[in-house]
This record gives C-alpha cells, sequence and structure tokens, in this order.
C-alpha cells in the first residue's frame, strides 16, 4: 500500500519540487512569508482543497481542508527560513547569494512541501478507493522565530483533528519520538539617562550598565538551574558606539529553556526577577516582553511507532548522483544513509519545536528524514546549499509517502485510533498547562 501512496505522489512531484525550490528562492522569515503563503495555497487549491489564509489569528498561517467525513487526519508544514543564511545553491563552499540575507539553514522548503506531499497523496488515495476521511493541510509560519503554532493552537485552530503528523529534514532517518524543551522568548529593554561620561559621569545613568549586570546576574543563576534548563542571550542594540556618552538605552533577547511549560515559566519569573534587580543597581528602568514561546512536545506512543513501522517498511534510496553530492557537502566525506535507527520513545532532546504546542492538543507523531548533507548541523551553510538538490528533491516523495502511509492506517484501523486516543487521555490531557503566550 505504501508503494501506492508513493508512486500517486511521485505523479505529482514536478509541482512539489517547483513548489519548494519557489520557497527556497524567497526565503522568507518568521511571521513576514506571504509569498511562500501564497505559493502554498494556490497549490492547495489547485488539488481541490479548500483553502482558508489567516487561520487562528496568524497572517499568512494557511489551512487547506478535504472534508469527506470520518477519521480527521492533519499534516503540519512550515515554511520559514532563518536569518543570515544566504547561500548558493548546489556550492560545494560557504558562498552567500547576498551577505546577511535569509536563507532556508533548517529545511523548511521541504518540511513544508513534504508535509503537504503526504496531505495530497492521501486524498488521492481516499477519493480514487471511494473511503470516508479527511485530510487537513496546516501551513505554518514562524516555527524559528516566533512560534506560529503556539498561537493557532491557543486560538483552537487543531481542535478535532484525530491526529496530527509532521517531520524534519536530517541527516538520520528515526522517528523524532522524544520530548523537547519548552521555551520562552523576551525582550528586555533598559532605560537611563544620557550624559558626558568623562565631564558629568554622575549625571549619567547607563541602561548598557544595567543590561550588562543583567548578563552577570543570569549567568550565576546558571549555578542554580536544574540540569535540563538552558539559557542564551544576545544584545540587539548596546546602545549605540559612542564610548564617550553614558548610553541611555539597551536590549536584551534572551531564550528561556527548561524541560516542560511549568518549569520554564517559573525560571523566566526568575530571569525577570534578576532584570529588576540590575535595573535598581543601575539606577535605570526595564521593561520586558514575551515575543514567542512553545511547550515541550508530549510524543504519543502508538502513533510514533506506527509512522516508524512504515519507515522500516519502505524500500527506497536515493540515486547515486544524489548520494555523491551530498557526501561531497559532508564534513566527514560520509553517504546518507536511509537505514532507520531504533524506535525510542520519551527522551528528552535539548531542542524546541512550537510542534509541542500542538501535541498537548491532538496526538501528534513526527520523524528525522535523512535528506541533509551526513553530518552536518542544521542551521548551516551546507543545508541552504543543499536545498535544491536532487537529494532534497526526491526526498519530498519519500517523506509524503511516509506519512500518507500513516495516516490511512489510523483512518483504516480503528483498533490503532482508539490506541493512539486513550494514550492521549489517560497520559497527556491530564498534564495540559495553559499556553505560555500572553
Amino acid at each position: 500500500m505504501i508503494e501506492k501512496l508513493y508512486q500517486l505522489i511521485k505523479e505529482e512531484e514536478s509541482t512539489l519540487i517547483k513548489a519548494s525550490d519557489t520557497i527556497w528562492e524567497y526565503a522568507e522569515v518568521g511571521f513576514d512569508t506571504p509569498k511562500s503563503s501564497a505559493h502554498l495555497a494556490g497549490v492547495l487549491a489547485s488539488y481541490g482543497f479548500e483553502v482558508e489564509v489567516g487561520v487562528g489569528n496568524v497572517v499568512h498561517a494557511i489551512l487547506g481542508k478535504y472534508e469527506n467525513g470520518g477519521v480527521k487526519i492533519g499534516f503540519l508544514g512550515e515554511f520559514d527560513a532563518l536569518f543570515g543564511m544566504s547561500q548558493k545553491a548546489d556550492a560545494l563552499t560557504k558562498e552567500p547569494v547576498v551577505k546577511g540575507e535569509s536563507g532556508h539553514g533548517c529545511g523548511h522548503n521541504l518540511l513544508g512541501v513534504g508535509s503537504l506531499a503526504g496531505a495530497i497523496g492521501l486524498m488521492r488515495y481516499l477519493k480514487e478507493n471511494n473511503l470516508a476521511g479527511s485530510v487537513y493541510y496546516y501551513g505554518c509560519p514562524a516555527e524559528e522565530s516566533g512560534s506560529g503554532k503556539a498561537h493557532m493552537a491557543k486560538a483552537g485552530v487543531f481542535d478535532g483533528m484525530d491526529v496530527c503528523l509532521s517531520w524534519h529534514p536530517h541527516y538520520v532517518n528515526q522517528t523524532w519520538s522524544d520530548r523537547t524543551l519548552a521555551v520562552m522568548e523576551v525582550d528586555f529593554e533598559f532605560e537611563g539617562l544620557t550624559s558626558h561620561a568623562a565631564a558629568m559621569p554622575e549625571m549619567g545613568r547607563s541602561a548598557l550598565d544595567g543590561a550588562e549586570m543583567m548578563n552577570i546576574g543570569v549567568n550565576f543563576l546558571r549555578e542554580h538551574m536544574s540540569s535540563d534548563a538552558r539559557i542564551h542571550y544576545a544584545f540587539l542594540n548596546a546602545g549605540g558606539e559612542a564610548a564617550n556618552v553614558v548610553q541611555d538605552f539597551a536590549k536584551l533577547h534572551y531564550v528561556i529553556r527548561e524541560s516542560n511549560a511549568e518549569k520554564v515559566k517559573a525560571l523566566y519569573e526568575r530571569v525577570v526577577s534578576i532584570s529588576k534587580g540590575a535595573a535598581l543597581m543601575s539606577e535605570t528602568t526595564v521593561r520586558h516582553e514575551i515575543v514567542a514561546a512553545c511547550k515541550d512536545v508530549a510524543p504519543n506512543y502508538a502513533l510514533s511507532k506506527a509512522l516508524y513501522d512504515n519507515m522500516v517498511a519502505f524500500d527506497f534510496n536515493y540515486s547515486k548522483e544524489a548520494l555523491e553530492f551530498a557526501q561531497a557537502l559532508s564534513p566527514q566525506n560520509k553517504q546518507v544513509s536511509l537505514e532507520v535507527l531504533p524506535f525510542t520513545f520519551n527522551e528528552l532532546t535539548y531542542a524546541s519545536t512550537d510542534v509541542g504546542d500542538v501535541s498537548w492538543q491532538v496526538p501528534v507523531a513526527q520523524a528525522f528524514v535523512a535528506c541533509e548533507p551526513h553530518g552536518t548541523p542544521m542551521h548551516s551553510w551546507q543545508w541552504v546549499s543543499n536545498g535544491k538538490s536532487k537529494m532534497a528533491h526526491a526526498s519530498l516523495s519519500y517523506v509524503g509517502a511516509i506519512l500518507a502511509k500513516t495516516g490511512l492506517d489510523v483512518i483504516l484501523d480503528g483498533a490503532l485510533l482508539k490506541t493512539i486516543k486513550d494514550e492521549f487521555e489517560t497520559q497527556v490531557v491530564p498534564k495540559r498547562q495553559p499556553s505560555l503566550l500572553p
């Protein structure tokens, strides 16, 4: 059956490749994704999906619906790029197209279209076999810098789905059936008083001093955080370039992570307290704003195992040419392997994704699929270079078939669906926390 789904999706390969390459070229960041969103919406409409744009109060978020009763299967797609990751396609060295511009260093051009391939494949199969079942495609902006799905989940966009499926590019093949870290991203702005730094230093109140003392305080906090916690920060504004002027403004961006929503909220409160102490010491004022936040992923064993079984069962490989190019980009000069790593479940990984918020509303499973150069990290120039390669293109139908088959299994196997839902109701629902967003 998975081979049949694969063939159905392969028939749409030219459209899928065009969509992925077009989004790679746009390389739009955060919530500002009008062109990428419009292209995906157009593809959905061309296949007969009913399309809504701007769902969940997120301007460029997309919902494509094929509704034919029965079980409801959702596919999660992303399409945002990264700041400063411009890179020429198919280049074997770091070579920006335009230095400082954005690029798809996390493979979201592939992610969004691979999930779209699954939605199209499952819809076609249901239609051609006169089967009940409904297919939903969610186009979700700002995974990297805004937690788009968290906003959508808070607005109830995913409510009513039986399951949701997703994936992420990687250089290994495995189910991503682990917990992740909850995260809160917060901006802190310090304001003080300018003065001549030499002639009248006593009249100045340095916002930069306040920001630096905050950072020192947070660095002392590290000794007293749990081993699962992570805090990173960057200066967004250090007060200007004039050393002989007391800086009256400074701005920091903090990323605060912990193992679950309750713990990250508590850690965030400690960081806020430190900012207030720094303002008191520097006689400045400080204000803060939560700019993004998402929960930890609550994986579903039964659904993840069904996805794993389909990955193992599907005998697929890339062409020799595709493998050779990816190997040339690999720092270890290794070929990508599609051997599926052993199934693991509920281990903690030290990354974050806004899929977490979806997983607390509906059972979710996702996979890592090997379609990036071996040994290269996410957010690297190699991933941008690989984004329009033969391997990247071939992965779209492969991913689509795995996701579509898992969705079809849930539709056809009532016992599987019951197991998935029973697990969700007993293991996840009682532990739900409110959204971390304001």
